[in-house]
């Protein structure tokens, strides 16, 4: 990520009450709007370095692991991270005994019976073009060979009390996903130690995905009982751009994915739970705490 950097401009009292007009309608603050405005306007002009867009199948990679389990017919949460440069590759993935392997069938968790990568099986190769861990039909994770490691599980790992046949709503557990960003985060910076070529940028991408197309509510508190937000978006995909990662902190990625998960479903900077929104960190604490 790079340093952020506080310049001066001058608007008009009538633009200046627009945005925090608009702000306060996405429940976001006004420097996260004009930054979101910024970066839109120069994707569609065309000024976005390439290198940091996702490729055709980076992408494709993505949307095929809504293919896991019944992920198409349920709202479920991709997570992926893609590294550059590229290409780039994992010359020792498919070695018996690789890193790779031991990482995949015994990931980086933040605590005991928390919400993590572990699936207790072992890595499968697919196609020679990547491995594969499954725990039933509850999570998948995939890593490819030029480092693409791809998450996917459903509300039968994110949710709270999902009721089968209650289809009026869905309940997600903020815990769960707030941890399981943070796992995947460590996860990833583990991952990228194994390539060929150091990682000069991680590409996150966060996407909910929701077939239903029923309300889903965010929910938070010990016991997941304070409704925070509500998703009615049948997609939500957001790529978030970490430059440099040698020099940010797992805590500090994990944090960049988590908000624009908050944004999604309505929540402000400052009604984050789980996380130092002035040191803009996860609270690791505060998982080990729900033990």
């Amino acid at each position: 990520m790079d340093e952020n950097k506080t310049v001066n401009i001058s608007l008009s009292k009538a633009l200046l009450d627009a945005i925090d007009k608009q702000a306060q309608t996405e429940f976001r603050n006004r420097s996260d709007l004009i930054r979101e405005a910024v970066r839109t306007y120069i994707t569609s002009k065309g000024g976005m370095d390439d290198n940091y867009k996702l490729s055709t199948a980076e992408k494709n990679r993505i949307k095929g692991a809504q293919s896991f389990a019944n992920l198409k017919e349920e709202p479920a949460i991709l997570l992926s991270c893609v590294t550059r440069p590229q290409p780039n590759s994992n010359e020792d993935i498919f070695t018996s005994g690789s890193k790779t392997i031991k990482l995949m069938e015994d990931p980086p968790r933040l605590r005991r019976m928390g919400w993590d990568l572990q699936t207790l099986n072992q890595a499968r190769l697919i196609e020679g073009e990547y491995l594969e861990v499954t725990n039933g039909e509850r999570k998948l994770l995939k890593v490819y060979r030029d480092g693409q490691h791809v998450f996917a599980a459903g509300m039968d790992f994110f949710g709270h009390g999902v009721n089968k046949d209650e289809v009026e709503r869905v309940n997600l557990n903020l815990l769960a996903v707030a941890e399981l960003i943070t796992n995947f985060v460590i996860f990833s910076r583990q991952i990228s130690d194994e390539l060929q070529k150091e990682s000069t940028a991680f590409i996150f991408t966060l996407t909910i995905v929701n077939p239903l197309d029923k309300p889903v509510n965010l929910m938070a508190g010990r016991y997941g009982t304070d409704k925070i937000g509500e998703l009615g978006l049948a997609w939500a995909e957001r790529d978030i751009v970490i430059v440099n990662p040698g020099a940010v902190s797992d805590m500090r990625m994990a944090y960049q994915i988590y908000a624009e998960l908050n944004y999604f479903f309505g929540v402000r900077t400052d009604h984050f739970w789980y996380a130092d929104s002035k040191k803009q960190e996860m609270n690791k604490e505060d998982f080990v705490k729900q033990s």
